[in-house]
């Protein structure tokens, strides 16, 4: 979903700032956003993950 989403959100921004605060860049520097955005994101789903992880463990041991 991601990889569908992601630059379509970055394309976005890239449009609406080439002309605002990132001229310098045309815009891509707005770019970063959409990945600072899906790092942090991805941390959420790696915590379920880590959690799925240990109870599957703990459940081994019983």
């Amino acid at each position: 979903m991601g990889i569908t989403i992601g630059p379509i959100l970055a394309g976005v921004l890239i449009s609406l700032t080439s002309r605002g605060p990132y001229t310098g860049t045309q815009g891509f520097q707005a770019m970063w956003i959409v990945c600072a955005g899906a790092a942090l994101t991805s941390i959420v789903f790696v915590r379920r993950l880590q959690r799925a992880e240990n109870d599957r463990r703990e459940l081994e041991r019983e």
